[in-house]
């Protein structure tokens, strides 16, 4: 990016530090990779996570940028098993407009997260999808 903004200004450009403050509306406050392999080196139980699992956050915090769309039972069954849906979207409710190739998290009537999807062509194509 930097590189591209260089050669449109005609002036060259690059980077000499890079500072990451947030991802996707996540917070800085994450966990070193060092200090969760302390902690996993730490269990006195190979096997027990407890501890590991205490860092983990909900999975909603990584899509809660996207705009969300919400999907009748009927709509929402075919699609976590791989099967596109569309082109009426009547019965579904979308949070935001969506450009078509935008990923979007998808919802259940009852809030349940599903996964996420795209729109390709008047079709919901699913790419990540959660198992029941």
């Amino acid at each position: 990016l930097i590189a591209d903004i260089g050669e449109y200004l005609g002036c060259g450009a690059y980077v000499t530090a890079l500072r990451r403050t947030c991802v996707a509306g996540l917070p800085e406050q994450m966990t070193s990779l060092s200090r969760l392999q302390a902690i996993a080196d730490a269990r006195e139980n190979k096997d027990d996570y407890t501890e590991l699992d205490k860092l983990l956050l909900p999975l909603e915090l990584a899509v809660q940028a996207l705009p969300m769309l919400t999907l009748p039972q009927f709509m929402a069954e075919p699609l976590t098993h791989g099967v596109r849906q569309g082109p009426d979207f009547s019965a579904a409710h979308f949070s935001r407009e969506v450009k078509e190739g935008e990923p979007i998290q998808v919802r259940a009537q009852d809030g349940r997260f599903l996964g996420v999807a795209v729109l390709q062509q008047g079709l919901l194509v699913p790419k990540r999808m959660m198992s029941a």
